[in-house]
């Protein structure tokens, strides 16, 4: 796609998340990678506006940044940027909901009044016009779209999501270590309230070999005034709580330590069990939203999402996934009922465009959007009816978990079998001490000789155990055994646990 700028007047432009090429002013939304194309160490293209939180935070992922080059602008009031003697532009940053510092942009100049969304979480408690008048006043919208699609009608807000992870883990983490993917900025709300339920903090290991990215959110994490209190750096037996990532470690992220294997991955977590000869599979629970996706549910066969004139993301209180993972919806991003809502209280601008970092804008008819608010109507209330009605959904609202336990149980013994089969057949015992093998060699040598076998290995000692590297992990092996779960009618019925 082509770079794009937007015009300012008077041959002015400026650009909205994208830092390649020439602009006489850049505007930045949030610290996400994929909103900082061609911003780097030492960049002095120009001026560069963002909020305080997120100038902080691109000071701790990039250290030769060049803080002349940027002005912060104060979240939730207004500001005058001055391009040139002829050229000046209203400046009115708006808090996103999204991640810590996220604002959205409302320009205004000769050319009207555009507001730019950039990712965002819609919030009617936020984003209203007695908060802020200036979105009464939007001649261009140029919106974040990543749900924007039916399918996405309805959602949790953030403070159910996060009160369903709660819940999960009061019943079924009592007595197992509890593992949560928590590897982007926008999920400090479950965070802080995993701390205020149990009052025990979530351990981020920043001496493991981790991806650069999820070392800088988890560096930050510990620094920040707003939740250092509820994160730990230091290593305890007595820590329950475990951030851990999807994200696997690139060779040149950093250095690798002695176990190059030495990383916070899901896919660790689930080979140190079997590694360790752990008695329980962990709790490993996995805030998404793309989880819950039509095509996700379609291909699980799922009833709920099916039936209907409309279609709709099957919201549950957690899934049970195949591989032993709780996954939660969680979204940083409005939905598509959401955004209807706001381009409602925008006053249902004439232009409306999908905004996307550096690419030409793509008009959204209004027809289009009448359409999907329409649309929008039908499918939240018959989804709030359905919800209400229909006894596995009945709670979901309310973050209540309504699992039949006895099945999650069922699935979580067949986890652990099935992971410690796995395990067994891919790696092997290596003897890599030198002693120990001597020893075991001088005690089993004439037995195994006389019976004309070699002596049992020992399966009983970890230590023994040769890790070899992730690309012959055997990964696919689980993915097949899991397959077999899958199809098979028994481990279906016991995996539907909340449908």
């Amino acid at each position: 796609m082509p770079k794009f700028r937007f015009d300012a007047g008077e041959g002015a432009f400026y650009k909205i998340d994208d830092f390649s090429g020439d602009a006489d002013v850049f505007f930045l939304t949030h610290i996400h990678n994929d909103h900082l194309g061609g911003l780097h160490d030492g960049w002095n293209r120009g001026r560069v506006c963002c909020s305080k939180q997120t100038f902080a935070l691109l000071k701790t992922k990039f250290k030769g940044l060049n803080s002349s080059c940027f002005e912060v602008v104060e979240m939730n009031r207004s500001h005058i940027i001055r391009i040139n003697s002829k050229v000046a532009l209203s400046i009115f940053a708006i808090n996103a909901n999204h991640t810590p510092g996220s604002v959205m942009f409302h320009v205004s100049g000769s050319f009207g009044n555009r507001l730019h969304s950039g990712d965002f979480r819609f919030d009617p408690k936020i984003h209203n016009t007695d908060n802020f008048p200036c979105l009464s006043r939007v001649d261009e919208l140029y919106l974040d779209t990543t749900l924007f699609h039916p399918s996405w009608s309805f959602s949790l807000t953030k403070e159910q999501s996060c009160e369903i992870i709660v819940n999960i883990i009061r019943e079924f983490g009592s007595d197992r270590e509890i593992h949560l993917v928590l590897d982007y900025f926008g999920q400090e709300s479950i965070i802080k309230a995993i701390y205020k339920a149990f009052e025990e903090k979530i351990f981020v290991n920043l001496e493991a070999h981790l991806n650069a990215q999820t070392r800088h959110v988890w560096t930050a994490w510990s620094r920040s005034s707003h939740i250092k209190h509820a994160v730990t750096t230091k290593k305890d037996s007595s820590v329950r709580f475990h951030a851990c990532s999807t994200r696997r470690p690139r060779a040149h992220s950093n250095p690798a330590p002695l176990d190059e294997e030495d990383n916070c991955t899901v896919y660790m977590v689930k080979k140190t069990f079997c590694k360790e000869r752990k008695q329980k599979f962990p709790i490993i629970i996995r805030p998404s939203t793309l989880a819950f996706s039509r095509k996700d549910c379609e291909q699980e066969n799922d009833e709920f999402l099916k039936t209907g004139p409309i279609v709709r993301v099957c919201f549950e209180d957690g899934r049970l996934d195949q591989y032993g993972i709780f996954r939660v919806f969680y979204s940083m991003h409005a939905t598509h009922s959401e955004l209807c809502n706001f381009y409602d209280i925008t006053g249902k601008p004439e232009k409306v465009y999908q905004g996307m970092p550096g690419q030409v804008p793509e008009r959204i008819a209004n027809e289009k959007l009448e359409d999907s608010m329409e649309m929008s109507k039908i499918s939240h209330g018959s989804n709030q009816m359905r919800l209400r009605t229909v006894s596995d959904g009945t709670n979901m609202l309310y973050g209540e978990i309504d699992f039949d336990k006895e099945s999650v149980y069922k699935v979580l013994k067949r986890t652990e079998e099935a992971y410690r089969e796995w395990f067994s057949r891919t790696f092997e015992l290596s003897d890599v001490i030198s002693g120990t093998k001597h020893q075991r060699d001088n005690e089993g040598g004439e037995t195994s000789a006389a019976a004309g076998t070699q002596a049992p290995q020992c399966h009983d000692r970890p230590s023994l155990l040769r890790i070899v590297s992730l690309k012959q992990a055997g990964r696919q092996y689980a993915r097949i055994k899991y397959q077999e779960f899958a199809e098979s009618n028994e481990f279906e019925k016991e995996n539907a646990v909340n449908r």
